[in-house]
């Protein structure tokens, strides 16, 4: 019985390999499959870092916008009167935190002539119609000192009137219903508030929810 010697590992893969030969025409579709897949990893690798680079960039702009979006949208939300739900809001927590009224009537003249410590003198409204007075106190409005009337409308119902000296600068552009303008309302906590100007004051009146509602599907 004849015993065939085995050959080592490495010697049998190096005859294997050396056996392979490639023809000319193989060698050349050899290399030309090289050519693009290096093109196609240049790319990849030029893309990878475009990307990083603009995408940075992209981020850094969104969120620019965010912010933008943030701080203008009660502006944008407000239209041409950016401070009325800023009025509405500070009115509206009053009423809902109602505190004791300081002198009590029904009569505006004897109500007015009880504010001697403001820098503007109260004024009755072409827009109150109805309302009953109860009662007043000082109050303020944007920290400035106004007068506050607690008034009962047709339906029985206590609502909160403000007047204060109108400053733009403090309260921005509101409608003047001396120009002929209409009155603003504007939410404050879920209430609608009624915003105008007129003489020379800014007037803000509580208007109860269901009531308004009706007014404006009428």
């Amino acid at each position: 019985m004849t015993q065939h010697s085995e050959k080592p590992l490495k010697q049998m893969v190096d005859e294997y390999y050396q056996r392979i030969e490639l023809s000319p025409e193989q060698l050349k579709c050899l290399q030309a499959m090289q050519v693009p897949a290096q093109s196609v990893a240049r790319e990849s690798w030029s893309g990878r870092q475009q990307f990083k680079q603009y995408g940075g960039w992209l981020f850094g702009c969104c969120a620019l916008l965010l912010l933008a979006v943030q701080l203008w949208w009660p502006h944008i939300a407000s239209g041409p009167y950016p401070k009325a739900h800023e009025i509405a809001a500070e009115v509206a927590y009053n009423h809902f935190n109602r505190r004791p009224l300081e002198t009590r009537g029904s009569s505006f003249p004897t109500l007015s002539g009880y504010f001697t410590q403001l820098q503007f003198e109260p004024v009755l409204s072409s827009l109150l119609a109805g309302e009953v007075f109860q009662g007043a106190r000082y109050c303020s409005l944007s920290s400035i000192r106004a007068a506050q009337f607690r008034v009962e409308d047709v339906n029985g119902e206590e609502q909160t009137w403000y007047q204060v000296d109108y400053q733009p600068e403090v309260f921005g552009p509101l409608p003047d219903i001396g120009r002929g303008d209409a009155p603003v309302v504007a939410y404050g906590k879920g209430l609608p508030v009624k915003i105008w100007v007129e003489k020379g004051m800014l007037f803000a009146l509580t208007q109860n929810p269901d009531n308004y509602r009706k007014a404006v599907e009428q």
